[in-house]
């Protein structure tokens, strides 16, 4: 079966008088969606996304509901209204480039994540910033481009008697590697740990489970069987069904016999006469 195609077609629309632009978008809300064009082509769904009215001797460019004008837009053309966490409703110009609204959802964001680090002998300080960031109401917007979307305490060294020790707070962990290159204070669970015994010479801090590659630590075992039997022919039987065997045999999710091999057979007893 072949995939379905999608196409987003922008119409531009020429009007007069602005009564047109009211009767076009009670048109669009009358229609039922999806249309059908015929058997392999139909409508999804028809917005009007952008209204552009002249406005002395420019225009105004404003958006309809659930678009915006990206930044750039907002500042190259002049918003006529707030710019409000990156985007505007209206601007001052029609784009040269022949840009129009775009829905909130494609607006192109960038995340950062910003590690601070900071020095105190308290730590009574320690938690005041607990409880602080714990009464904190996120998103907190920094003005009209930027949000701050959350703030953890990650990571708290503190000196005691044999040099540092690491720890991670609630839902942050070290890594495997860091738990074995700085000597781990707690245990080590699932290659993870939550103390080590130095600060990182790189300045890493305790990172989210998420952002943790988990290997999973496979254990090899040999097990040594001892069959006694006064019949040889046991043994052949034995012998042949080794080798009938396919190897690996999995023996359940977690469990996999990788070789079996027979290594002594046919110790007979003999009795020593004097």
């Amino acid at each position: 079966n072949l995939l379905p195609l999608e196409y987003i077609v922008v119409v531009e629309i020429n009007v007069s008088q602005v009564i047109l632009i009211e009767q076009i978008k009670s048109t669009l809300n009358s229609i039922s969606f999806p249309l059908q064009l015929d058997s392999t082509t139909e409508i999804s769904g028809a917005n009007v996304s952008t209204v552009c009215q002249p406005n002395g001797t420019s225009y105004q460019c404003a958006c309809e509901d659930q678009y915006v004008w990206s930044y750039s837009d907002c500042v190259a053309y002049e918003a006529c209204d707030d710019i409000t966490a990156g985007t505007c409703d209206c601007i001052s110009a029609i784009p040269s480039d022949g840009q129009m609204c775009v829905p909130e959802s494609e607006l192109p964001f960038v995340d950062f994540l910003i590690e601070i680090e900071m020095d105190t002998t308290s730590i009574t300080l320690m938690d005041e910033v607990r409880n602080v960031l714990g009464e904190m109401s996120f998103p907190i917007l920094f003005g009209n481009v930027t949000e701050v979307t959350d703030v953890d305490l990650t990571t708290v060294c503190l000196l005691n008697s044999t040099g540092y020790q690491c720890r991670c707070e609630d839902q942050y962990f070290w890594p495997c590697d860091k738990c074995t290159a700085y000597g781990h204070c707690d245990d080590i669970i699932n290659t993870t740990c939550g103390c080590i015994s130095a600060l990182p010479d790189d300045g890493q801090f305790c990172q989210p489970i998420t952002e943790l590659t988990m290997i999973p630590v496979l254990t090899e075992y040999v097990i040594e069987t001892e069959i006694d039997t006064v019949d040889a022919a046991v043994i052949d039987e034995l012998r042949n069904l080794l080798k009938t065997l396919s190897l690996p045999l999995s023996s359940s999710d977690v469990i996999q016999i990788t070789k079996v091999n027979l290594t002594t057979g046919n110790c007979h007893f003999r009795p020593v006469s004097t």
